[in-house]
């Protein structure tokens, strides 16, 4: 296990096995509306930070576990507020403050538009992780639209 201090939060973690979890999981973690489809449209547009940070936790982006956005009503152009979208690690959780379910009281900025929330609280751990080992990373990030059509289409 490795050591990380990120923010308010002490963790203990494992890259690979996270990593090799990963490696078996579907990609059932969204569905094809318009929201969860532009998430995977800007994946490849991410930052090199915010990239580094989820290749530091053996982390696939492409793979999340649950999507959720904040969309302001019609009509609307421009960037996604996804908050929160869940991803798991497997790991422990030393100290700091819990995220809870949906909410992101406390949360750490990685990088512009970026930031997250770690929780031993895992509110649907996958298979992949079993629960007593899954650490569960909320994060909440602003996305441009990348989708040809507008999401009010």
């Amino acid at each position: 296990m490795q050591h990380a201090n990120i923010g308010p939060w002490e963790i203990e973690y494992d890259r690979e096995a996270t990593k090799a979890a990963y490696a078996r999981m579907g990609q059932d973690g969204y569905c094809e509306c318009k929201s969860c489809r532009n998430y995977l449209a800007n994946l490849p547009f991410l930052p090199e930070e915010t990239r580094q940070f989820f290749d530091h936790f053996g982390i696939d982006p492409a793979k999340p576990y649950e999507i959720s956005s904040a969309v302001p009503p019609p009509p609307w152009e421009g960037p996604l507020n996804y908050q929160p979208v869940w991803y798991y690690c497997v790991g422990q959780f030393v100290s700091g403050p819990e995220s809870k379910f949906c909410i992101m009281d406390d949360r750490y900025i990685v990088c512009e538009n970026f930031e997250i929330a770690f929780s031993r609280q895992c509110n649907w751990p996958c298979e992949e992780i079993p629960k007593e080992q899954a650490l569960q990373l909320s994060i909440s990030i602003v996305l441009p639209w990348r989708l040809e059509e507008t999401y009010n289409e």
